[in-house]
């Protein structure tokens, strides 16, 4: 049903641009509902508990345990759900500021949203969705021709200055802080990948000695029930360089 709906929005988006516009308004929405309730535990965690109990199934029993090692999944039963949200909504801020012409209000008001989204991801969190959306916002800068010094200038200050006023009104928080802490490499050798580039390394040997057709499709599995967190390589591994090689031409052409 979810593989349904979202190919029957994916066509009516294409075809109805009315629609695209007014589904983007709804789902942003959603997003802000969801930035709510991945704040609301460190704001009023009584009310998030009575909240979040009243969401059929497990949402509860998964956003406490998510609770009680420093994260938060909001309204959602997955951190990684809560950090896709975060990532939908500042994609869809970065772009309405840089395509459409609006009030210096409203760009401040989006621009500080903006942050308190980006720091709602932090407390999920996920690294790598955060890291993807810097990532993904500067290639749109960069093939947009938005790269100009003056734009660099203004956007660093402006990024220095709220970046700076965030980080000090929520340094106590030490979700945040431990989310940060996550980029930095240990003492004891390990990296911030937290595991992740052992897995890389398996998927590239197992694709190493299968490069043709792979090992087959999700037989990665074998070696790891968490996948190798990295779907090009699993792709690779599993499917070879044709299997790949079809995945690849769909993402470029789109």
């Amino acid at each position: 049903m979810l593989t349904g709906v979202t190919l029957f929005i994916g066509i009516i988006s294409v075809r109805d641009y009315i629609f695209y516009k007014r589904y983007l308004y709804i789902l942003f929405l959603c997003i802000l509902i969801e930035t709510i309730g991945v704040l609301l535990p460190f704001i009023n965690l009584g009310l998030y508990l009575n909240l979040i109990s009243r969401i059929p199934g497990e949402t509860r029993e998964w956003a406490v345990q998510f609770l009680s090692i420093g994260r938060s999944s909001g309204f959602t039963s997955q951190v990684a759900i809560a950090g896709f949200f975060m990532a939908l909504g500042l994609a869809i801020i970065f772009n309405y500021l840089l395509f459409n012409s609006v009030s210096k209000t409203t760009k401040w008001c989006l621009t500080i949203t903006y942050f308190i989204i980006f720091a709602a991801l932090l407390i999920t969190g996920k690294r790598g969705v955060a890291v993807g959306t810097v990532i993904a916002s500067l290639y749109i800068l960069y093939i947009n021709n938005k790269l100009s010094l003056k734009n660099i200038l203004l956007g660093g200050i402006v990024i220095l200055i709220l970046g700076a006023l965030m980080l000090t009104s929520l340094s106590d928080v030490s979700e945040i802080e431990q989310t940060l802490h996550r980029f930095e490499f240990e003492n004891d050798g390990t990296d911030m990948t937290s595991g992740r580039g052992e897995l890389a390394k398996l998927a590239w040997k197992l694709f190493s000695s299968n490069p043709i057709f792979g090992i087959g499709y999700g037989c990665f599995g074998w070696f790891s029930e968490k996948g190798a967190h990295n779907v090009y390589l699993q792709l690779l591994c599993e499917t070879g360089v044709g299997g790949f090689i079809i995945f690849i031409t769909f993402i470029t052409l789109n």
